[in-house]
Formats: C-alpha cells, sequence, structure tokens
C-alpha cells in the first residue's frame, strides 16, 4: 500500500502509481497536473461540511480511502477530506498506460504482446497446459526480427520459448543469409541454445538482452560464423547452468568487443574453440572463468592471430585432459601467465603454442606444471620460446 496516501495534500506533494502531482484545489472541481506530463486527476462532487470561506481559496485535502488503486491500466479512485473544514470529495487518477522498454513495462513488470500479424511470420508449437509458444521456424519477409515475449493465439496469451538443438534446426536457420538485426524482448525463455544464432552471416545487430538463459545448459556455437557482429553485450546472460561452450564464438571474425566478466562457467565442461578464429578481437579478460570442472581446453583461443593479451591467471586446469592448440597460432601474444595451470591429468598438449610466433615468454608453477603423461609432440613448433619459464 502506497505510504504517501496518509499525506496531507493542498499546494502539497500527493504521490499517486509512484507519480509527485500537485493539488490547487478551490471548492469546485478541478484537474491535478502531474509533474511527469501524463498523470491527471480530478477531484469532484465536494460536500461542503460547512462553508468555504473557513478554507478561503484552497482546500487542505487528506486521502481517507483507497475505493481503487491505480496501475498501468486501471482508474485509481480515493476518497478524500479536508483537514480544515472537513469538506469531502474524490480522486479520480487516470491510468497512465504502460512504458515498454524492450517488451517489459518498466512501472508493473507485463510482457508486450506482439503485435497481431506477427505470428504469420512463424511456424510455431503451442503447449497450453505450459501455456507457451515455441518458435520454431522464422519464415517473414523482414529481415529486422523481433521476438516477443508473448503471443496472442485465438485470443489467449502464450509465453515465448526459444530453443535450438543444432544450428540446423535454430528457429532462424531457414533465413540465416538474410537476416541483419535481431532483437529478443524480455520474457524470451530457452533451455538449449545449441547453435541458435550460427551462421547468421549478415546478421549486424543482435539484441539478447530479453533473453532468459538461466535454465540453458548448452550453448555450443550458439554465436559462431556470424561475420557480421562486431560486438556483443551478455550482460543480462545467466550461464550457471551451462555445462558445453564449445564453438561458442568460433568464426566470428569482426568481432572486436566481447565483455564476459558476468559468465558463471563454474558447470562448464568443454571450452573446445569456444574463440577460435575472432580474428580481430585484440584483448580478452577471461580471468573471471571458474574452470574447476573443465576437461577440454583444445583450440580455445585457436588463430586469435590479433589477441595481444589475454588472462587465464586464474584457470583451474586441476581436471583438464587435453589443451591442444589453445593458443596455437596467436601470433599478436607475447607472453603468457599459466601459474595457475595444474597439469598432471593432461593427455593432450600436442601444438600448445605452434606458431605463437611472438610468444617468448611462459611463465609456469613448477610445482604443477608437469607433462609427464602428456601428449607434447610439436607443442613449441614455430613458437617465438621453446619452453616454459617456471616461476615458483
Amino acid at each position: 500500500m502506497r505510504a504517501l496516501f496518509s499525506k496531507l495534500f493542498s499546494i502539497a506533494a500527493v504521490t499517486l502509481c509512484t507519480t509527485l502531482v500537485w493539488l490547487s484545489m478551490s471548492t469546485g472541481a478541478g484537474a491535478v497536473a502531474a509533474t511527469d506530463g501524463h498523470v491527471h486527476a480530478d477531484v469532484r462532487d465536494i460536500h461542503l461540511a460547512h462553508r468555504s470561506s473557513i478554507c478561503g481559496a484552497y482546500h487542505t485535502w487528506q486521502v481517507t480511502q483507497i475505493v481503487q488503486e491505480c496501475d498501468c491500466v486501471t482508474e485509481g479512485i480515493y476518497l478524500v477530506t479536508c483537514t480544515v473544514c472537513e469538506a469531502t470529495g474524490t480522486v479520480y487518477e487516470n491510468a497512465p498506460g504502460h512504458n515498454f522498454v524492450n517488451g517489459v513495462c518498466t512501472v508493473c513488470g507485463e510482457l508486450l504482446t506482439a503485435p497481431v500479424t506477427e505470428l504469420s511470420n512463424w511456424d510455431y508449437r503451442l503447449d497450453s497446459t505450459a501455456g507457451t509458444i515455441a518458435l520454431t521456424n522464422y519464415k517473414g519477409a523482414a529481415n529486422d526480427v523481433i521476438v516477443y515475449g508473448k503471443y496472442n493465439v485465438d485470443d489467449i496469451d502464450y509465453l515465448t520459448v526459444l530453443n535450438s538443438e543444432s544450428f540446423s534446426s535454430s528457429p532462424f536457420f531457414s533465413k540465416r543469409n538474410d537476416l541483419t538485426s535481431i532483437v529478443i524482448y524480455g520474457g524470451v525463455t530457452s533451455t538449449i541454445c545449441n547453435g541458435l544464432f550460427s551462421y547468421c552471416r549478415n546478421l549486424a545487430a543482435l539484441n539478447v538482452s530479453g533473453l532468459d538463459t538461466s535454465a540453458v545448459t548448452d550453448m555450443m556455437a550458439m554465436f559462431a560464423i556470424c561475420d557480421s557482429l562486431t560486438s556483443l553485450d551478455l550482460s543480462s546472460f545467466d550461464t550457471s547452468m551451462v555445462t558445453d561452450m564449445r564453438w561458442m564464438f568460433s568464426a566470428d571474425e569482426n568481432l572486436t568487443e566481447l565483455d564476459l566478466s558476468n559468465f558463471d562457467t563454474s558447470s562448464v565442461a568443454s571450452f573446445h574453440m569456444m574463440f577460435a578464429g575472432c580474428n580481430d578481437l585484440s584483448s580478452l579478460d577471461t580471468g573471471s572463468f571458474d574452470t574447476t570442472n573443465g576437461t577440454s581446453f583444445n583450440y580455445m583461443f585457436y588463430n586469435c592471430y590479433s589477441l595481444d593479451e589475454v588472462d587465464v591467471s586464474n584457470y583451474n586446469t586441476a581436471n583438464a585432459v587435453s589443451a591442444s592448440n589453445m593458443f596455437a597460432g596467436c601470433t599478436s601474444l607475447t607472453s603468457l601467465d599459466l601459474t595457475s595451470f595444474e597439469t598432471s591429468a593432461m593427455r593432450d598438449m600436442t601444438e600448445m603454442f605452434s606458431y605463437s610466433s611472438n610468444l617468448a615468454t611462459i611463465y609456469v608453477d613448477g610445482a604443477k606444471w608437469d607433462t609427464s603423461l602428456a601428449d607434447t609432440t610439436s607443442m613449441f613448433d614455430g613458437c617465438g620460446t621453446a619452453s616454459v619459464t617456471p616461476v615458483i
């Protein structure tokens, strides 16, 4: 219940539906002007207990009863009494309407329903029990796509599910060569994102801030081979359930900005080729990655030849069995801090630093760097150094 309704108001502040309004009322009906310019109320049907001369030109109104609370779509009705002359009246507050941002009302959280014409752009599957609509194939003519959080089918609202079990089953696969922009509005949920946007080679803009990934376990190749993307904002992603990030950004050749500082990778088992072929990435901070459950790091940064800085200093590789070609072809790297790497369980470290021609120094913890069980064939071929440098 809004605490403001205990406040006095007459040339005084009153908050109705979180909107600051000012009353300047005579004994007749009048308007309440809102500071935000769109919420209005009226005091009508004023019944004087005694003459208005007691108050002069203005009453000092106090809300005494909430008949109906105001929300985005419902008019507010409030009974008021003048604290000076005991006149009574009724305040009516017009419903302001929803304020949708990225498909979600910022006031009440309501999801924006897709326009009726949008439904024909999709093949879909309804689940009446769960109240969901799974979008399975985009077939619209527009190359700029909006995925809404709610669709109405036969006067029934359904919440949107967007899943992909492989790149060829992605809802965007059939139009992958045409799409230039995709926006995912709030309320859209997913459980599997394998190849969801992969091979969308002309996709220059992608807004996934509305996608709920809290139940997703598989992000394999989710953004792979999106050649036209230069940046991605994944700050809203919940990756705590993800176990597979193989090829997630692989071959995104023009990607220059990627902030993964919020990623929870504690459940991830495979980082295989996660950033391979991200040719334009010059720096990448993965220092916050929890790699405790990681077993495969093969080709993780393969051929990231613009990468001159990568933070892997906190990696826990105690359970890792393979790191083949992990840093191969990173020709801009000059040094690596691998002092956190535990390699006693490693079996495949072939070509791990191969052809990273400017990589001159690789720092390791001598007590943790044990390659006795690993295949290290061609580990330093074409590398700027032929050995690691123990520092502890």
